[in-house]
């Protein structure tokens, strides 16, 4: 059996003479209250949608991390007694929605430092793109950078925002924080982008958890693209964004090491995935690869093999696997297997390997 939500509406955007005579029909009278910052009838539905998908899949990795949730919503669009800018929550929050009165502004100065509006493509329809992607970027950061220098901003908190996308005449991007203190007490990598060439910049995940974030963010903007955001629910299980947060975190690793294979951070993770599932004389798989360039420095090679290996031959390389399951790695670019080290001091230091 279906649920129709009732609809919220902006209080200085109705006419009860109006609600009055549609009597019966009309889904305000169904409501308890009203929103002064308007964007969209199911907003205050919305918000609650990613903040119990975000509780679902934290506390998978850790319950300390408690995730809170808020909306911004930028105005792109005319419109007589619309707000410039809006926050969901309204009312009680720490931040508000004048804070963001400056969002246009401040993203106007961060679009004049971006190397990537600097490209122009020789097509109109892909320059229009672009042009539009380095944009919303810009509010994006605009906005993470309004929340850091804010008075009123919670202490150790790390915040994370999406590339907003337009609702109801706003470019509305959805706000996470999470506890700092648990954020930094797993391993993070130092660098959260890989450059592509002079003019653009990759983003990578720098952890478990940071790659989770980034899933919940594209969720969050996907959902928000939907028809009336906020009126269904219709979200991943909490276990299907965990895998595929750690499927994000092994081909950006892969990436990392290797930027110039062609998709060889999508074929490394396939190969690890189908091995995972081999049996070794009926036991489960054992062993480790080392993801590291070619020529990384701070690692002893026991074993070179004469021609490099590469993980179409699954079954092959379980067995080779095999002799690592007590120490040591077979040492991997993401595209091929170049032989059997041990780690003799810090092994990862660049990060970023062209």
């Amino acid at each position: 059996m279906g649920f129709e939500r009732p609809c919220l509406h902006a209080r200085s955007k109705i006419d009860t003479s109006t609600i009055s005579s549609l009597g019966n029909n009309c889904p305000y009278d169904r409501m308890s209250n009203s929103i002064e910052h308007f964007m969209w009838g199911y907003q205050r539905y919305y918000r609650t949608h990613v903040k119990v998908a975000a509780d679902h899949v934290l506390k998978l990795l850790d319950e300390g991390l408690n995730p809170d949730v808020f909306l911004v919503g930028i105005r792109q669009e005319d419109g007589a007694g619309r707000h410039p800018t809006c926050v969901e929550p309204e009312e009680d929050y720490w931040i508000e929605s004048e804070a963001f009165n400056g969002t246009e502004s401040l993203a106007t100065s961060i679009r004049s430092q971006d190397i990537e509006a600097q490209i122009v493509h020789s097509h109109p329809l892909a320059q229009q793109w672009s042009d539009e992607a380095v944009h919303r970027r810009s509010i994006r950061d605009a906005i993470l950078q309004i929340i850091d220098l804010h008075s009123s901003k919670p202490a150790n908190r790390s915040f994370f925002a999406s590339v907003p996308v337009p609702v109801g005449g706003y470019l509305v991007s959805v706000i996470y924080s999470i506890d700092t203190t648990v954020l930094n007490s797993y391993y993070r990598l130092a660098l959260g982008e890989v450059s592509i060439h002079e003019y653009l910049n990759r983003p990578v995940a720098r952890s478990l958890i940071d790659a989770a974030m980034d899933e919940l963010l594209v969720q969050a903007s996907d959902g928000l693209l939907r028809p009336d955001p906020g009126l269904s629910n219709d979200y991943r299980e909490a276990e299907e964004t965990i895998r595929t947060a750690g499927r994000r975190l092994v081909r950006n690793a892969a990436f990392r090491t290797n930027q110039h294979a062609l998709d060889a951070d999508y074929f490394f993770y396939d190969a690890c995935d189908k091995i995972s599932a081999l049996k070794y004389e009926q036991t489960d798989s054992h062993g480790r690869f080392l993801l590291a360039p070619r020529d990384i420095e701070g690692v002893r090679t026991r074993i070179k093999f004469k021609n490099d290996l590469t993980f179409d031959n699954y079954r092959r390389i379980r067995k080779l696997l095999e002799l690592t399951s007590s120490g040591g790695a077979l040492h991997t670019d993401s595209e091929h297997i170049l032989g059997g080290h041990f780690k003799s001091g810090h092994v990862g230091s660049p990060e970023n390997r062209p």
